[in-house]
């Protein structure tokens, strides 16, 4: 394995790492993400939903390798189907997924710039499948 030489071009790149990250902090993306945030963290008939759901999928997850030999397993595939509906259908939780979109799209297209500016060959991964896989900056965003 070859070892990293850290010098003053590696150094140069942690400050434009740091501005950038600075400036990502300081972006209407950022700001709106947690302004759905924190209206998602505070409103109760939401945070009901989100936790009704979440103790089903526990509860579902413990029995489903049981499912041929328990019977309530289809009903509360159901049931746990019903409130992720629910949960998704809410407008603080819609509100806050599609602001964690629309910042993980930005973050990917950083990382999709980033990497052609090294190489055209550099594969990203990105979180969001519906992501743009060209090698140019997703065409919504400004640049």
């Amino acid at each position: 394995m070859i070892g990293l030489i850290y010098d003053e071009h590696m150094a140069a790149v942690e400050d434009s790492i740091d501005h950038l990250v600075e400036k990502l902090a300081q972006s209407k993306y950022v700001t709106h993400y947690q302004q759905k945030l924190a209206a998602l963290q505070h409103d109760l008939q939401a945070q009901v939903l989100i936790d009704k759901f979440h103790s089903l999928q526990q509860r579902l997850s413990q029995v489903e390798p049981y499912g041929a030999y328990r019977p309530e397993v289809m009903t509360l595939k159901q049931t746990t189907l019903a409130a992720k509906r629910a949960m998704d259908l809410n407008q603080q939780v819609a509100a806050y997924k599609l602001a964690q979109r629309e910042l993980e799209t930005v973050i990917d297209t950083i990382a999709v710039v980033m990497a052609n500016s090294v190489s055209k060959d550099i594969k990203v991964a990105t979180q969001n499948p519906f992501f743009e896989t060209k090698r140019r900056p997703h065409n919504k965003l400004e640049r």
